[in-house]
């Protein structure tokens, strides 16, 4: 910022310290000289420096009323001296009256301070008289926006929006007087916190408001296009919003964080980049543009679902449902002319059933508020309010994944309270969405009387002030989700009452919504998340009957005995109603019919990707029957034969294929379609090769549930083989897909493992009855089971339901515990026999699905090769893995530059460098390599010392070449460091901080890197690779044959044995302080190495909405031994998972940094998740991730550590050694 000298106008300096030449009195000698009194007014204390003024406070001697005091020096509104540049002013342009006449004409303008008088007096600075023009205005009570930047309370990126909004109001308000304000920076805005009763209800925050108290440079021109070194107003006011920003970016802690603060902060910043960088002589942007930006900024960090726009990348968009903004729900859902809506929407408990991924999440989803209250297509604004006032429910969502994610046992205690909390902040949303899309009008007395509601029965709620706006409550609703309830809080709960007087609250919150029941709408209660106790209890305190409410819950568990809550046994009828949506959608997909519903619902996804459909998807498969597909199996030569038909394809096969596992089809289809245009159809071939890719998928999922004794795998592989064999050796065509066992119900244990099977979706429950065996005996269960036939994809199994299996008596528990086809092949039955007349509805035959007249060839059956486990289109893969290109908008940038090792890259003698007493060669001969290349004085040394003894001889006489000054620390591997970590660094001297991660565990890179460059902004690495890395490719082939050839489970233990000294056992550990959110969607971002195991750890004890695996490569042959074992581990770990494959160099910091850059932007800024990051890959990926997590925000950062290690199996011998430098900087 410039300054003018006081006694010499015409003379500037860029500092409050520089000297003026003339007189040689410092640029802020008035406010260090301030007079004893102005115009009669005492002088109490300088408020702010501008470029040609100075404020002061002042009070009258004689009523004690303080004002402000605005001093110019008279010299100002002298014209220049055209003979010496340090006499005269800037007359030329500077009217002291005129200027004071337009304060007063403006000041009906709230955002200005109001004039009181001005006139002209001499005055005395330090004892020096000087001419002074002065302006006596109100005191605006609050700080400048310099002072809050550089030593004011932080403020929070809504603050900061509500500071951009009042300086853009007062800008749009003399714009449209024809005025431009030239003079809008920082010490010329106060921010002022407003008393209760004064507070802005629909304000950003209501508690501020911005007074600008300077109208001196207000002029009909803009001072931007005279002077070159001049900001125009939006310019200062992108420049006030980057500043603030900065700040708040730089200081707050992961416990302090907000997660919609983080999207905000970036959004505002994105608008404020845009604005700064405007060129002005050719586009004239308003203070209205700008103004609706960072509104929308706001409304889109909030609430980002409802403002995205409807679009679909791919077919399989949205696998998972509760990652689907709601309004998506609403146009996918195939719901059979409204039956299934109309079944779910009265008052009243519900249970919603069925396996996973045949669409309870989106059927829920349907029914929620957000998803109804946009404006249909043909449809204004009169007509969709009509349609919602005569709509007679309220839907409100919330997941369990979300709200109960903690560790098992906690999950119960509270689980009650936190459904309240989050079904209050859900309320609230709804109600803004009404708002934003203007259907309904709020009732702003009402959310005060929820409010008050909700803290008398959970007090965890806290809310200040007696006017919040509703986006205060749901923010202070989010934090009061994630405290900690109280046992006095829970014994005081009472549900039944809690939830009608909630629902109540909230139908009075919007006018339209009065008279509607509340489906409070719950999502996957499961023993995913809970315990079978905490389940049991969870779902009994939902069976709870109302007219004003009912509480709609979807589960894959369907074995569980609900209770009243009065403690008797609930009864389905009487306590709650079941909605089996499984069975619907199995029903759906029955015999002609259910090809057509299938297509429906891919067609209907194609035009949203496509906005048009070109081909449908029946055209795009082409189609044979059944029974042709069987006959192709059986005539079909071995698996490794070159002449193996492609017999898996078609409309109809993909129907028979889905059990209800709609999500599953989904994606199917869009591995079929990738890469294929719009126009064209897709051969057999490559239609088989996904289905058995995509069985193969399956069965790797089911290993990794039981590596070691694989009980779900062979089950399906027994199931599968046996349905296989009985097509291909006998003479008629049989088609097994269905099993019917009969158990007695006095077998505990037959009945647990049958269930165990169903739950985990081997199979799916078509038909169930219990038959007595004698009067006082213990009755039968009679089973129709239907095995999920992706299962048995990868060994040909038929497709039809015509046949089936029985099992009874000894053999039953027999076959339970240890499947094999011999059991199943010896047992077949037929659905000819009668013993299960009682399922003539789902024992259809399925075979003639087909419109195709006899001789009439869809797709001619052409050879394809046998299917291998590492096809390159085998996974789903990101096309590309160059991180996509944009300016950032975070805060700051990290730049990551490699730089030659030599004695002069930088200051050696002042540096701390940090090493590790490790046990891999390359610890000290990285320290070797230093001194090799001229590195002979390093300041001081600092080292990590584990438990084992490492190489310590070797590590001491390297750094005994390096410095005199060596400090040891003491690492517990098991332990978050973090803490440690921070503490060592701020003892650090001043000077370059380096640190070598050849010896260092990744938890220990992660924190040093992260905490240097947070602290000290700049960081140097040190990297020395390895000559030998284990396994060795000769180990690795053995196992590849296994996997190759289908025997996962050998093949994995095998890699077990093989892969680098770890174990199977890892303990958790979470490094640094987490900011997780529950109710936020999440990101997983993991690294997939040979040392699969950690990762592994870490999936089975997180719920992770989206996966990115990022593959490590570190061949450039992609068929290598173990590029292929990487690509075997990413199916089995991530690909099953529906997750998105990316890859990335194991030597490559940078991009790392930038692939996690990128998933930042799209998935925390834009669309609300938050991130999670598994360091599982190599220790310069742990560089790549330590720099992102010093610029970005990261939820948590997760780390498996392993209870047992084998140092002898790490690496052998030391390879490249690199010095990287690590750079933050400024993002603008």
């Amino acid at each position: 910022m410039e300054y003018i000298c006081f006694f010499h106008p015409r003379l500037k300096g860029f500092s409050p310290e520089e000297l003026c030449k003339e007189c040689g009195r410092r640029f802020d000698f008035p406010s260090q000289n301030p007079p004893k009194t102005i115009h009669g007014l005492i002088v109490e204390s300088e408020l702010g420096r501008g470029f040609y003024a100075v404020s002061y406070r002042v009070r009258n001697p004689r009523t004690g009323v303080a004002t402000v005091m605005k001093v110019t020096p008279k010299g100002v509104y002298e014209p220049p001296d055209p003979n010496c540049e340090a006499r005269g002013g800037y007359g030329e342009r500077r009217d002291f009256e005129n200027e004071s006449k337009t304060h007063v004409a403006l000041q009906e303008i709230s955002e200005i301070a109001h004039i009181i008088e001005w006139g002209g007096d001499t005055e005395e600075f330090g004892g020096v008289p000087l001419e002074v023009f002065w302006t006596q205005m109100e005191l605006v009570r609050g700080e400048t926006i310099d002072h809050y930047y550089s030593k004011g309370d932080i403020l929070s990126p809504r603050t900061i929006a509500q500071v951009a909004e009042d300086l853009l109001t007062l800008s749009e308000k003399l714009e449209l007087k024809g005025i431009y304000h030239n003079d809008l920076h920082g010490g010329n805005a106060a921010i002022v916190e407003l008393a209760p009763e004064n507070q802005r209800r629909r304000a950003i925050d209501p508690s501020i408001a911005v007074k600008v108290f300077d109208i001196g440079s207000a002029a009909k021109t803009d001072g931007a296009d005279f002077a070159p070194k001049r900001f125009s107003d939006l310019e200062q006011i992108s420049s006030q919003i980057h500043r603030l920003l900065d700040r708040f970016d730089d200081s707050v802690s992961s416990s302090e964080i907000v997660p919609s603060d983080v999207r905000l902060s970036a959004q505002l910043r994105k608008v404020a980049q845009t604005y700064a960088q405007v060129d002005w002589k050719s586009r004239r942007s308003t203070a209205s543009d700008m103004l609706h930006e960072v509104r929308r900024a706001y409304t889109l960090s909030v609430n980002p679902e409802q403002y995205r726009p409807i679009e679909f990348q791919s077919v399989q968009d949205h696998y998972n449902a509760q990652t689907l903004p709601p309004a998506y729900a609403k146009t996918l859902i195939h719901d059979p002319d409204g039956l299934w809506t109309k079944a779910m929407t009265s008052a009243g408990p519900q249970l919603v059933v069925g396996m996973r991924g045949c669409g309870k999440t989106m059927l829920l989803r349907s029914l929620e508020w957000s998803a109804h209250a946009v404006l249909n297509r043909g449809e204004n604004q009169n007509d969709a309010r009509v349609r919602l006032e005569e709509q007679s429910y309220l839907g409100l969502f919330v997941s369990c994944a979300y709200l109960l994610r903690a560790p098992r046992e906690q999950v119960g205690r509270g689980a009650l309270q936190r459904l309240y909390l989050a079904y209050a902040r859900e309320a609230v949303r709804a109600a803004l969405t009404c708002e934003v899309h203007n259907l309904g009008e709020i009732q702003p007395e009402a959310m005060d009387r929820l409010c008050e509601l909700i803290k008398a029965t959970v007090p965890t709620f806290e809310l200040k002030g007696d006017a919040a706006s509703f986006h205060q409550v749901e923010l202070e609703l989010s934090k009061a989700i994630q405290r900690d309830v109280p046992d006095h809080v829970r014994r005081a709960f009472v549900p039944l009452e809690a939830f009608t007087e909630l629902a109540k609250g909230i139908r009075s919150l919007v006018d339209i919504w009065e008279s509607k029941t509340v489906l409070f709408l719950l999502d996957d209660v499961s023993k995913r998340f809970v315990s079978e106790e905490d389940l049991t209890d969870l779902l009994t305190q939902f069976c709870l009957k109302s007219e004003t409410f009912g509480f709609k819950i979807s589960t894959e568990t369907q074995t569980q005995v609900l209770h009243s809550p009065s403690g008797e046994r609930a009864l389905e009828g009487r306590d709650y109603q079941v909605f089996d949506l499984g069975e619907r959608v199995l029903q759906a997909l029955s015999g002609r019919k259910g090809s057509r519903f299938l297509a429906e619902i891919l067609d209907r996804r194609q035009r949203l990707v496509g906005g048009e459909l070109s081909i449908s998807a029946k055209a795009k498969l082409g189609d044979q029957s059944l029974r042709a597909l069987a006959e192709a199996i059986r005539t079909s030569g071995p698996e490794d034969s070159p002449g193996r038909k492609s017999y898996y394809h078609g409309l109809s096969a993909l129907a028979a294929v889905c059990v209800g596992d709609i999500g599953d089809v989904l994606q199917i289809f869009h591995k079929m379609t990738t890469d294929v245009s719009p126009t064209e159809k897709v051969s057999p071939k490559h239609q088989h090769r996904v289905f058995v890719d995509e069985g193969r998928l399956r069965l790797l999922s089911l290993v990794k549930l039981e590596v070691d004794d694989a009980w779900y795998f062979n089950h399906s592989v027994a199931f599968a083989s046996a349905s296989y064999q009985e097509l291909v050796q006998r003479e008629r065509i049989r088609q097994y897909a269905d099993i019917f066992i009969e158990i007695d119900s006095s077998d505990k244990s037959a009945f647990q493992r049958l269930m165990a099977l169903v739950d985990k979706g081997v199979y799916i429950i078509i038909g169930f009855r219990q038959r007595s065996k004698t009067i006082e005996g213990d009755p039968i269960y009679q089973f129709a089971l239907r095995f999920r036939k992706l299962f048995g994809l990868y060994h040909g199994m038929p497709l039809s339901n015509r046949d089936r299996f029985e099992l009874n008596g000894e053999d039953v528990p027999k076959w339970l515990k240890e499947p094999t086809s011999e059991i199943l092949t010896s047992l077949g039955g037929s659905s000819d026999s009668g013993a299960y007349g009682w399922l003539p509805q789902i024992l259809d035959d399925e075979e003639e699905l087909l419109d195709v007249q006899p001789g009439q060839s869809i797709f001619e059956l052409e050879a394809a090769p046998a299917p291998t486990l590492f096809d390159d289109k085998s996974f789903a893969e990101d096309k590309g893995d160059e991180a996509k290109s944009g300016a950032p908008r975070t805060a700051n940038n990290v730049a990551i530059d490699e730089l030659p090792i030599g004695p002069d890259t930088l200051n050696w003698a002042s540096a701390t460098l940090v090493a590790a007493v490790g046990f891999e060669d390359r610890a000290s001969e990285s320290l070797e390599m230093l001194a090799k290349q001229g590195v002979t004085s390093v300041g001081s040394l600092v080292l990590a010392r584990y438990a084992e003894a490492g190489n310590a001889v070797d590590i001491e006489t390297a750094c005994s070449k390096l410095s005199s000054r060596i400090q040891h620390f003491d690492v517990d591997t098991a332990r978050d460091p973090s803490k440690m970590v921070e503490e060592l660094v701020e003892s650090f001297p001043e000077g370059p901080v380096i640190v070598d991660v050849s010896g260092l565990t990744k938890p220990l890179i992660y924190c040093f890197t992260n905490t240097v460059l947070r602290s000290r902004h700049r960081l140097f690495i040190v990297h020395s690779a390895a000559k030998m890395y284990f396994p060795a490719p000769e180990e690795l082939s053995p196992m590849l044959k296994l996997l190759d050839s289908g025997k996962f489970p050998e093949g994995l233990r095998g890699l077990d044995a093989i892969t680098p000294g770890e174990g199977t056992s890892f303990q958790s550990v979470t490094i640094g302080e987490p900011w997780i959110d529950a109710s936020l969607r999440s990101l997983l971002i993991a690294f997939v190495t040979l040392k699969y195991r950690r990762l592994d750890a870490i999936l089975g004890g997180i719920s992770a909405d989206k996966i990115i695996g990022v593959r490590t490569t570190h061949s450039t042959a992609p068929k290598g031994a173990e590029s292929r074992a990487i690509g075997m581990i990413s199916d089995y770990l991530v690909s099953g998972q529906n997750g998105v494959l990316r890859s990335a160099g194991a030597m490559d910091a940078k991009v790392t940094y930038d692939l996690l850059m990128e998933y930042y932007d799209e998935y925390v800024l834009d669309d609300a998740y938050r991130i999670d990051v598994a360091l599982t890959g190599t220790k310069m990926q742990t560089v790549g991730v330590g720099a992102f997590s010093a610029v970005g925000k990261i939820a948590s950062v997760l780390y498996s550590a392993p209870a047992n290690r084998d140092t002898t199996r790490f690496t052998k011998g030391i390879g490249r050694t690199r010095l990287f430098e690590l750079t933050v900087k400024r993002s603008r």
